[in-house]
């Protein structure tokens, strides 16, 4: 299971200076990397990959995380199936089983989370051209979010 935490990451500003932030990372498989939002132009913030690398492995040498938070099972299953926080949107595969039809991989924004009667998770989720964007429920069948227009 993966650990997640918090870290101070430094960057570069647009006048050359230094400025810290708090970013989200995790740990898994004894590597760590940054899950959560990252700076960037539009934050007048800059970095590079190497030095994004540097300071990971220099967090992780020192054991320079803020604070670790427990990850709930809900949690790992969204960010498993793709699902990212902020604006929630992730691709999913749309089909019919009654015609056997595969409509592909659409942008589905999320609506709401809920469990079926079996107490599965489903997702609430508007994909733009798929039931005139009205929502729909997608189930997690194997590997993946699938709506089924059946």
């Amino acid at each position: 299971m993966a650990k997640v935490g918090y870290m101070e990451m430094f960057f570069t500003d647009r006048d050359g200076g230094e400025k810290s932030m708090e970013v989200e990372v995790t740990m898994q498989d004894g590597k760590l990397s940054v899950t959560g939002g990252m700076p960037g132009p539009e934050d007048d913030m800059y970095w590079d990959d190497d030095d994004i690398d540097q300071q990971l492995q220099d967090a992780l040498r020192d054991s320079d995380i803020i604070s670790w938070v427990a990850e709930s099972d809900l949690t790992v299953l969204k960010k498993n199936a793709g699902i990212t926080e902020g604006p929630s949107t992730m691709k999913i595969k749309v089909i019919n089983s009654g015609y056997g039809t595969d409509m592909g991989y659409k942008d589905a924004v999320m609506v709401g989370q809920e469990l079926d009667h079996n107490m599965a998770p489903v997702l609430k989720v508007k994909i733009a051209d798929v039931n005139m964007g009205d929502p729909v429920m997608a189930q997690w069948r194997g590997s993946e979010w699938v709506v089924d227009m059946d």
